[in-house]
């Protein structure tokens, strides 16, 4: 059973190409598109995440024939719907750059793409669009580790007061790094060196 503030997730959406095909299990023939009398050659995935918790769900996997952006439109006000029966509270549609899922955005918008809506299910709470967050977190952590300025110092503007600009510095994260990496009990106990990181990306 999850508290309410657990019910405050962000909705991920995805689609993930596979070969069509038909199976007969449990008395139901799977592989038809919902979109179309055809076999299905992708999956609408929607799943969710607490923002507030470790708890993750799949809430619905959709076969569908070459998705339009109406079709996903039509397939995430479902979702929202049933997850507004299940007294969830989406907060924010997550998706990657899509040109699909960007159409899709626009039309929940009425034509003019905007950073939040009212929810079309919660009409009193807001409904945030974030798009390819992943590749945006990784640009900001590229330009935070490229930087010549002495500490490696990130501007960024004030989450709370858009007219002041805050500073982080990389070296605080560094100093971290070097004062606890032979201590038992940390708290960076996520941290890795720099070079390990630059490995991967």
């Amino acid at each position: 059973m999850l508290s309410p503030h657990e019910k405050l997730i962000c909705l991920l959406i995805d689609e993930i190409c596979v070969n069509p095909g038909l199976n007969y299990k449990g008395g139901k023939l799977l592989g038809k598109a919902e979109n179309a009398n055809q076999q299905a050659n992708t999956i609408q995935a929607f799943m969710i995440t607490s923002l507030f918790s470790k708890y993750k769900e799949k809430v619905a996997l959709v076969p569908m024939k070459n998705q339009t952006a109406d079709d996903l439109y039509f397939q995430t006000l479902k979702v929202l719907q049933m997850l507004n029966d299940c007294k969830y509270n989406v907060l924010c549609l997550i998706s990657d750059n899509n040109r699909i899922n960007r159409n899709m955005f626009t039309q929940m918008c009425q034509g003019n793409l905007v950073n939040c809506i009212s929810n079309p299910v919660q009409p009193e709470n807001k409904l945030f669009f974030l798009f390819d967050t992943v590749h945006l977190i990784k640009s900001v952590r590229n330009n935070w580790f490229n930087e010549k300025t002495l500490g490696q110092v990130l501007c960024f503007p004030s989450p709370d007061n858009s007219s002041k600009i805050s500073l982080d510095k990389l070296q605080d994260l560094k100093d971290i790094y070097e004062t606890e990496k032979s201590n038992l009990i940390k708290n960076g106990f996520k941290a890795i060196p720099e070079s390990v990181i630059s490995h991967f990306f």
